[in-house]
Formats: C-alpha cells, sequence, structure tokens
C-alpha cells in the first residue's frame, strides 16, 4: 500500500490486458506503465477523477487500490463528500474474503523428503562398520 502517483488511463487499441477498463482518466504515465502489469481490478468509478492540480485546472485517476487476489474487491468508489485536507480524493473499496480460504492458506503443509535408497543403505552401512570399529578399539584400550 502506498501514494504510487501512477496514471493507467483508458485501455488502448491494440491492448489486451484483462485488467484496464474502458473507464479510466487522463493518459498513462511511466508509473502506470509499471503498474498495469501488477494487479488492478477493473471496477467502474462514476466520479473518475482521484486527484486535482491546484487551481483544479487538471484532474487525473491516480490512486488506487491494489490486491494479489482479483475476485476480493466489490463497489470501488470514490468518495467526494470528505474533506480530508489534500489534493486527493478518497478512495474506497468494499472487500470480500473467505475466512476459511485464508486460514487454509496460511497453514504450513509438510513437504515430502526425496529419499535416495542407495545412499541411504551406503549411509548405514558405513555407520555400523564405524560403529563396531569404535566398539572393539574402545574396549582394547581398557583392557
Amino acid at each position: 500500500m502506498g501514494d504510487l502517483n501512477s496514471k493507467i488511463g483508458i485501455k488502448e487499441n491494440n491492448e489486451e490486458n484483462e485488467w484496464i477498463g474502458p473507464h479510466g482518466i487522463g493518459a498513462r504515465n511511466e508509473r502506470g506503465e509499471r503498474q498495469q502489469t501488477k494487479c488492478i481490478s477493473p471496477t467502474h468509478f462514476f466520479r473518475y477523477w482521484t486527484w486535482h492540480s491546484p487551481g483544479e485546472e487538471y484532474k487525473n485517476q491516480v490512486d488506487f487500490i491494489m490486491s494479489i487476489d482479483k475476485d476480493i474487491g466489490r463497489n470501488t468508489e470514490v468518495i467526494n463528500h470528505i474533506d480530508i485536507g489534500s489534493d486527493h480524493r478518497v478512495v474506497r473499496a468494499r472487500i470480500e474474503t473467505n475466512k476459511r480460504l485464508m486460514r487454509l492458506k496460511r497453514i504450513k503443509r509438510k513437504k515430502a523428503i526425496k529419499i535416495d535408497m542407495k545412499q541411504l543403505t551406503l549411509y548405514k552401512t558405513d555407520l555400523k562398520s564405524k560403529k563396531t570399529n569404535l566398539q572393539q578399539s574402545s574396549i582394547e584400550q581398557w583392557l
């Protein structure tokens, strides 16, 4: 989460990116190019612009809510009537999660260990021979 100040803009004709819809505003900038490769949810903003220049000459859509899961966001909108003392407007989204699925994702599964049986038998025979040699030498030492 952060203030990326990227402008995604409107989907271009030759673009096949499913995340960018026709409802953007402004032209895409370099940071927008980078952000479009990330997870951008295609939601319809009724009040597009989220930032205005001093004097309100220019307005752009530069604030987005990003998520790894594209199906998590619902009803994303820009709030106009809250004054936060900034040139940005508040972006709000309703997020729905599946708690059971989230818990299952947090559980760490034990990974199966791949054992080479030839190496295991060699190790066992080597260990047995060292054990017998150790026992014989220690007995002789105390006699």
